[in-house]
């Protein structure tokens, strides 16, 4: 599950469907440290697929965890874009949870791109998850456990942060909180040039009569 080098028959994961058939969002200045949004129901990732498939602490764990940082915040979507220009979450942690109100897909990539950091974790049945495409596609740059999954991997400090047990999750919290201002703006400028460089664009076509790989959860929802 890991490579140094762009390998050319892998399809690229995708954003969430949605992002495709709207306008590209308007980019916001930096008013967060670090965000963390989606469904964290026990009843749904509290499981082992993820431990046992894949040898990574599963998205419950890592809730569970983040949680008990000082530097959390939660709160809903509607408080978040309420309060966003207040700058009040500039050295915050905020994690927001579905099932207390979302922030609407089609303004995700818009109020996201005032992060400075999306805190990332494992999908259900496999660590891919698209939120550390869209992340990466407004210049957000992604805290991930599941880094070799991404084509080519990711690289901690140079275009991700990095994280692997429950230790390290108040350690990478940490490191990004209090990361300085040109430290930072290098691995930003590194995340937007891998992804322009291996995200942005797919041709199709280029690469209609050759095997590929793609990354799916389920054969089922091929068409």
């Amino acid at each position: 599950y890991t490579t140094d080098g762009y390998v050319k028959e892998a399809v690229p994961y995708i954003m969430h469907p949605r992002n495709y058939m709207i306008a590209k969002p308007e980019l916001l200045e930096k008013q967060v440290g670090i965000v963390m949004s989606g469904n964290f129901e026990a009843k749904i990732y509290d499981s082992d697929t993820i431990t046992k498939n894949f040898q990574l602490l599963n998205r419950w764990q890592i809730y569970n965890e983040i949680i008990k940082h000082k530097a959390v915040v939660t709160i809903t979507g509607t408080e978040f874009k309420e309060q966003l220009e207040s700058s009040i979450f500039k050295n915050s942690f905020v994690v927001m949870k579905w099932q207390q109100g979302a922030i609407p897909s089609e303004e995700w990539r818009h109020y996201l791109s005032s992060a400075k950091f999306l805190f990332c974790a494992p999908g259900m049945t496999m660590p891919m998850c698209h939120n550390v495409i869209e992340a990466m596609s407004v210049g957000v740059v992604p805290i991930i456990n599941y880094q070799n999954w991404l084509n080519p991997s990711l690289i901690d400090g140079k275009n991700a942060l990095l994280y692997n047990s429950e230790e390290s999750i108040h350690q990478v919290i940490d490191r990004a909180l209090q990361m300085n201002d040109s430290e930072y703006l290098a691995l930003q400028k590194n995340v937007i040039a891998y992804y322009e460089s291996y995200y942005k664009d797919y041709d199709f076509e280029a690469n209609r009569n050759q095997t590929l790989i793609l990354l799916n959860e389920d054969s089922k929802d091929l068409v």
